[in-house]
């Protein structure tokens, strides 16, 4: 019954996204953007929650990873809506951006209304890596690195 509920979720998706999904032989499907990012989902064995999983990347060891690694954990105490929660993966060794939702209340529209922000909060940490950017957070607006001087009120 989840496989039938998933396949018809991801048709129902495809068709908002303009593209073919339907679930491989292990009931998943991974979602690739135009900027090359990565998305997995699959239903969870209980069959209660559709699960959204984004490979961010490997930060290289020092500083930088502990930087890095402080603000996740500070955007995932951000209050709700958070787009993902962000988690390590020792097997991988890369910074994770999951979430789940419940499954017998989605439609391919929530799904999509929720990808969106997922896929572009992924995005901009994925692409941060590389460059050895630390997203931070302020309230719920992102920003790259120090504040510039003059960044005050009305940029005083």
């Amino acid at each position: 019954m989840v496989k039938e509920v998933f396949s018809t979720l991801l048709e129902d998706l495809g068709k908002l996204m303009n593209m073919k999904l339907s679930p491989d032989s292990h009931n998943a499907c991974m979602i690739k953007s135009q900027t090359g990012l990565m998305v997995h989902m699959e239903p969870d064995s209980a069959g209660e929650r559709l699960m959204f999983i984004s490979d961010l990347g490997t930060p290289p060891p020092g500083r930088y990873r502990e930087n890095l690694f402080k603000e996740a954990l500070k955007a995932n105490g951000l209050p709700m809506p958070r787009q993902g929660i962000f988690s390590y993966s020792k097997k991988k060794d890369s910074l994770v951006l999951f979430d789940t939702l419940l499954l017998d209340e989605l439609t391919g529209q929530k799904i999509n209304d929720f990808l969106t922000p997922f896929m572009q909060k992924a995005d901009l940490w994925r692409l941060a890596i590389p460059k050895g950017e630390v997203p931070s957070f302020t309230g719920n607006e992102l920003s790259f690195g120090a504040q510039p001087s003059g960044s005050g009120m009305f940029g005083l």
